[in-house]
């Protein structure tokens, strides 16, 4: 559900067995940008497969999700998104009035809330472009599914027609082939050079060559100290490196300081010390190309 490096996410597993965790909500994974450790975490959800709670309170855990995000962006400008998959098997206590707080903190926290629904709201087709006939269809009761599943799709309905622009909902066949696209990259490729690679007389064969399309780049490594203890702050344990220059014919090393160390290039055979100006003009003059002829006339001629 994240496709860019900047996105930040949470996870926040609902309908638990209330011995696992105060309260049916256990927080997974606080809001922050996705890691490793966020990974092992999603992988760590089947664990709890064996809960032999019903189902959670669906309202309850919109509300508990719009609550974190409000709290951790605050005034910032995030495009805030909330995704509950669910089979709408749990109960809920919340009354109208409750449920016309939840529409009004959904407005104020302007987030969209996309509803992922696993054997249930089967009948509601997002694709069609009559809405108003889906959401007819979600006010009637489906008798494949849960008196509870019923009441909770009836609910859901009534949020959607306060506020149809930031509650959207997705049966679970259709979400997954839409979250596909969030996991590829499509790259057209070009061919820089066709033609024929000749190895000799006899070895020939066709090759075309691309320009590279992408890099990932890896973040770069920070180096610390083994011989103190692990600590989770960045700053702890952390080794500098420290350039220590000397001259090679030295036979005691001796460092050299950095005022002392000047630059030159080789002109023929010999080595020429580059200033300071020259070295800024260099710099200056990086993305100049110039071009000069030089042309020599016998002296008759001049």
């Amino acid at each position: 559900m994240f496709n860019f490096k900047q996105h930040e996410v949470g996870l926040i597993l609902f309908g638990l067995d209330q011995s696992l965790q105060q309260g049916n909500t256990m927080y997974i994974r606080q809001m922050g940008k996705p890691d490793m450790d966020f990974l092992k975490n999603v992988m760590e959800l089947e664990s709890y497969s064996e809960n032999k709670s019903e189902g959670g309170d669906i309202f309850d855990a919109l509300e508990q999700s719009l609550i974190t995000i409000d709290e951790y962006v605050k005034k910032k400008k995030y495009e805030k998104k909330i995704y509950v998959f669910t089979a709408g098997c749990g109960k809920t206590d919340y009354n109208s009035q409750q449920l016309e707080d939840l529409v009004s903190k959904i407005q104020q926290v302007n987030a969209k809330i996309n509803i992922i629904a696993f054997d249930f709201l089967k009948k509601y087709n997002p694709e069609n472009e009559d809405l108003d006939l889906e959401l007819t269809k979600l006010n009637e009761d489906d008798d494949t599914q849960t008196k509870v599943q019923n009441l909770n799709q009836k609910l859901l309905l009534a949020i959607k027609r306060e506020i149809p622009s930031q509650v959207q909902f997705y049966p679970s066949s259709i979400a997954l082939l839409i979250q596909k696209q969030f996991r590829s990259k499509g790259y057209a490729p070009r061919v820089k050079y066709r033609g024929t690679f000749e190895i000799s007389n006899f070895l020939k064969f066709d090759i075309q060559m691309y320009t590279k399309t992408s890099e990932d780049k890896l973040p770069g490594l920070k180096q610390y100290s083994q011989t103190v203890e692990f600590d989770k702050n960045e700053k702890s344990g952390l080794i500098e490196k420290e350039v220590l220059r000397y001259v090679q014919e030295d036979p005691n090393m001796q460092p050299v300081d950095k005022e002392n160390v000047g630059k030159a290039y080789h002109y023929g055979k010999q080595l020429v010390p580059l200033s300071n100006i020259m070295e800024q003009e260099i710099i200056t003059n990086r993305g100049k190309r110039e071009g000069f002829s030089v042309q020599f006339f016998e002296r008759k001629y001049c």
